[in-house]
């Protein structure tokens, strides 16, 4: 409860042939945080006996249909998006998902089902999305043909006389600017007089121009035309005037348009049909993908597989047996707990039902080390202590509580870390409502105006008697950072060394005894303690004990914090009771604004405040406590398990 699980280090040694059904039996068992093998080939003793094992030859078929699905479900939420659920309706959404039942024997039958299915899926729309994509090109194609009708719509002529034939060259286009004259005057030159420019307003510098010349004046023609940028415009498959090529057009795309239609609505109808069989089989092809791709992470011989893990130790019994069960007892399987266990020594945290909510907030900071402390069931009584003291308004405590509730009971049924939120906002909310009544915060003092009975649960003023609440936060402070050098102290006594033992804060153990002891008269042995420490901080510190002592002063100060946010609250609570009462009237309309400014104030403090309490609570864990004990760099525990959200297995 106070240190990570133990582990034990797992070796097997199995025979090909069964190498599968370990792998599936471990899967299935969901205890083993497996190792990767590879790391360890280079040693003298594994040299020459193993070799890494190789990929699965299916990998890439696995790969292949999923990408295939993950196409086919692009598709569908692109043409028949599924109904989403928002962050806040998720947290209060009871409903988990629906799991379906599935019966995959083998890895040959679950890829050989997905074929069927792709095939199956393959009948039904790729002709229909073929179509689509060519409609959408020639949508594409016809939209850039109108803009160029649009641009020569001042033309009254006939738009198939506009090809080029064998003879004549037609240029078709926008000139840039109203200087006509100049332009027919460096054509004449350029096609020797022979040449047509025709416009239907000259004056227009966005005007449509049309230029005919000899196929022998091209060249000569087109490096004028590049010099002045004439922009030249593609109307190829018009017909018709320019205003029946535009209709024309329009009939088209509206044309296109319906059948475009009714090719999303067979998309869709499919899509409705199909889409939740396609995300099991998602589901079970990731299944199937975790198997196949932990193989690289084992060693070989010519008949066997070496695997290795970590498990913890009241679990080892059980996996023992099913592995050699699975492997007709054909295997070599034990479990040893080191003396001396390595870094990377997977960390699982265990703590009561309650407390294993807040594991939370200690995986926020970091893992402990494998042989450090588990503070988490230090952190949560403290957090809430600390949380509910800054919020200290019984109502707004009512009301996280209510919403923590909410979200067990909602998104937290299907989802552990809704729970695990939903826990920790809930006894936040119970803590607040416990310390906001002893503070008499009610809405701030509204509830005491209302209800003068509360007065008899109050025992502390927070806005008269703000020294004393000062007092309460610095010697909260002070017991916490305490408890947090006692557990270091306790946990290397336990692990490490005399001289481990002394190097933290051990000499705030030795001062602090002697201070009461000088301050009440014993001065002779108060002396002798206060030198002891003063020796044990020069010997820990050395050259910066005098920042160390003032660092420890620091740390305590910084607990004012829960004072501080804790007038806050009360103070911007009666702020908003006093705006109420000034606006406050007979009048409907006074009795609106009242109304408006109570709830809009209360839950712009209640916001602000609820932030601020968890910020500054889960700081003080942090920096302050986890400071004085604390040795992270963890790795985190993750067995080789199912993950299954939308399958089972009967």
């Amino acid at each position: 409860m106070f240190r990570p699980v133990r582990m034990k280090k797992l070796q097997i040694l199995v025979l090909k042939k069964y190498r599968d059904a370990v792998i599936k039996k471990l899967h299935e068992e969901g205890v083993v945080h497996l190792a990767d093998f590879r790391g360890e080939l280079g040693d003298d003793k594994w040299k020459g006996l193993l070799e890494s094992h190789p990929a699965s030859s299916s990998s890439r078929k696995i790969l292949s249909q999923m990408m295939t699905i993950n196409r086919y479900l692009d598709l569908f939420e692109m043409i028949n998006p599924e109904i989403s659920h928002g962050f806040i309706t998720s947290l209060f959404r009871s409903n988990p998902p629906k799991k379906v039942a599935v019966d995959f024997s083998s890895e040959e039958d679950v890829l050989e089902k997905t074929e069927k299915l792709m095939e199956s899926l393959a009948q039904e729309i790729d002709e229909s999305v073929l179509r689509l994509e060519e409609i959408e090109d020639k949508e594409k194609e016809l939209a850039g043909l109108l803009a160029s009708v649009k641009k020569i719509k001042g033309l009254n002529i006939n738009l198939e006389y506009l090809g080029d034939s064998e003879f004549l060259m037609v240029f078709l286009g926008i000139f840039p600017g109203n200087n006509i004259q100049s332009l027919k005057k460096e054509l004449s030159e350029a096609a020797g007089g022979t040449y047509y420019l025709g416009t239907p307003d000259p004056n227009d510098p966005d005007g449509p121009v049309v230029i005919i010349c000899l196929n022998q004046n091209r060249d000569s023609v087109l490096k004028i035309l590049r010099r002045t940028k004439f922009e030249r415009i593609d109307i190829s498959g018009a017909e018709g005037t320019p205003a029946e090529a535009m209709s024309a057009v329009d009939v088209k795309i509206a044309e296109l348009a319906q059948e475009k239609i009714q090719l999303r609505e067979k998309i869709a109808g499919v899509s409705n049909k199909r889409r939740g069989e396609l995300k099991v089989y998602y589901e079970s092809l990731e299944i199937l993908k975790e198997r196949t791709d932990i193989r690289t992470n084992f060693a070989m011989t010519e008949t066997t597989v070496a695997i290795e893990g970590w498990v913890p130790i009241q679990k080892i019994d059980s996996i023992l047996h099913e592995v050699k069960k699975v492997a007709s007892g054909l295997c070599v399987a034990k479990a040893d707990e080191l003396n001396e266990p390595p870094e990377n020594t997977p960390v699982l945290l265990s703590n009561p039902p309650f407390i294993r909510s807040f594991e939370t907030l200690t995986q926020l900071y970091g893992l402990p080390s494998y042989k450090g402390i588990d503070p988490t069931m230090f952190l949560a009584p403290g957090f809430l202590l600390f949380f509910g003291i800054m919020l200290t308004d019984a109502m707004y405590g009512l009301i996280v509580f209510i919403l923590g509730i909410l979200v067990v009971r909602g998104g937290g049924k299907h989802d552990k870390m809704m729970k695990d939120a939903g826990i920790i906002f809930a006894s936040a909310g119970a803590s607040t409502i416990v310390l906001g009544a002893l503070t008499g915060g009610w809405f701030g003092e509204m509830g005491l105006n209302i209800f003068p009975g509360l007065k008899h649960l109050m025992i502390l003023d927070p806005m008269k008697q703000a020294v004393t609440f000062l007092i309460i936060a610095l010697s909260l402070g002070f017991i916490h950072v305490n408890v947090g050098v006692i557990l270091r102290t306790i946990d290397k006594l336990q692990t490490g060394t005399v001289k481990e033992v002394i190097a933290g804060n051990f000499w705030l153990l030795i001062a602090q005894p002697g201070l009461l002891l000088f301050y009440f008269g014993f001065h002779k042995i108060g002396g002798i303690l206060l030198a002891i420490a003063t020796v044990l901080l020069f010997m820990s510190e050395k050259g910066m004990a005098m920042f160390a002592l003032t660092g420890y002063m620091g740390d305590v100060l910084s607990y004012a914090r829960l004072m501080a946010l804790g007038l806050c609250t009360a103070g911007i609570a009666m702020t908003v009771n006093v705006l109420v009462m000034l606006v406050r009237g007979e009048s409907v309309m006074g009795l609106l604004s009242a109304a408006l400014i109570f709830l809009g104030g209360h839950l712009l403090n209640l916001l602000i405040n609820i932030l601020g309490s968890f910020v500054h609570g889960i700081r003080l864990q942090y920096v302050e406590f986890f400071s004085k004990f604390y040795e992270g760099g963890g790795t985190m525990f993750e067995p080789f398990q199912i993950k299954q959200i939308l399958t089972k297995t009967d």
